[in-house]
């Protein structure tokens, strides 16, 4: 949007200590230019089970400052929202949410590893190792294309439900590079060249759609071409049982598109990053979890993490009602337990 706040912390956000005030300084934009304000409420939502409310107003150069603090390992989250005399909100200014951590590597997972939680992954493994590669579409990609690189529309056969879809730029020039394999945040948004593909020198990138849509397409219309997708992922029948989530298809689709990636001929056979913030982040972290060959997780803000948090008493944010089916895609699952013989933790 045009008009949004802008937050700024007085520590890196994630270096707080319990009982150390969290200080969050807010100020209004339009387009970028800071500007007047003059009613704003906010909300501070702590980990610790505390929770304060007020009004302020800012301007250039006298910004609303909000303090805080955390009594236990956590998080706490800032909410503001823009006014205007009438006590209406203000349609088309983006509200704000923030958030800070104090002693954060003490979170605990709250939960246990599922029983057969070894087993089920090691099926899903095998399905997409015994499952043949076959390549349905390769088209070939111009427009908005950086002219060093190649890039095409691929289709990938799956083991059940939609196909793989996406986007692959290579660099034109001859050699062997590093592959980047991208995954999507939670949307119906499909690969756009435009705004997916960075076509970083020396790097190939593989753009993995979520869903195996087709690509190249406007988001306005994938949501009114497939809106029975709006909410996916938050059916409770469905999340009952592992198999039957709509995770499991997205996951084995992201497993078959690393399995692609690993048969480019231009590809190095050492260094593939799987990389994605958000639900992008829980796909790449599951997707190196599973797949050995992943030299490299790049992510940013991981979702679908610590499921079951709440009985910790921690908040639970935006993410489907707790499942029992839910528990093998939880992005914090993994790290919960030790590599067989080995001192390091995975994520899973």
């Amino acid at each position: 949007m045009a008009m949004y706040f802008k937050c700024t912390t007085n520590k890196p956000a994630l270096s707080y200590r319990c009982g150390e005030p969290i200080v969050f300084t807010v100020t209004a934009r339009d387009h970028c230019v800071e500007q007047k304000q003059e009613y704003i409420r906010w909300t501070v939502s702590g980990d610790d089970g505390e929770t304060k409310s007020g009004a302020g107003s800012c301007a250039p150069g006298y910004p609303l400052v909000i303090k805080t603090s955390l009594k236990r390992p956590g998080f706490v989250r800032l909410s503001c929202n823009a006014f205007d005399a009438c006590n209406r909100p203000l349609p088309d200014f983006d509200p704000l949410e923030a958030g800070a951590g104090a002693e954060v590597e003490k979170i605990a997972y709250c939960d246990e590893i599922p029983a057969d939680f070894d087993d089920f992954w090691g099926n899903a493994e095998r399905l997409v190792r015994d499952f043949p590669l076959t390549v349905l579409k390769k088209e070939s990609v111009a427009q908005d294309v950086h002219p060093d690189f190649d890039c095409w529309a691929i289709e990938l056969a799956s083991p059940f439900g939609n196909p793989v879809t996406g986007l692959l730029a290579v660099p034109k020039a001859d050699g062997v590079f590093p592959v980047d394999v991208t995954f999507h945040g939670y949307s119906l948004a499909t690969s756009v060249v435009q705004n997916n593909l960075s076509f970083e020198p020396g790097r190939i990138q593989l753009d993995v759609n979520a869903h195996g849509l087709p690509v190249q397409i406007p988001t306005f219309w994938m949501y009114e071409k497939y809106s029975h997708l709006t909410n996916y992922g938050f059916d409770e029948t469905e999340n009952k049982r592992p198999e039957t989530t709509y995770w499991y298809g997205m996951i084995i689709r992201d497993l078959m598109a690393m399995k692609f990636a690993k048969t480019l001929d231009k590809w190095d056979e050492k260094n593939l990053t799987a990389h994605g913030g958000s639900q992008g982040a829980f796909q790449a972290t599951t997707v190196a979890a599973h797949d050995p060959d992943v030299s490299f997780l790049n992510i940013r803000i991981p979702w679908f993490s610590n499921l079951k948090g709440e009985i910790c008493g921690y908040m639970s944010g935006w993410r489907p009602k707790f499942a029992e089916g839910l528990r093998y895609f939880d992005t914090a699952a993994g790290n919960a337990r030790p590599l067989p013989g080995s001192d390091h933790r995975i994520f899973g």
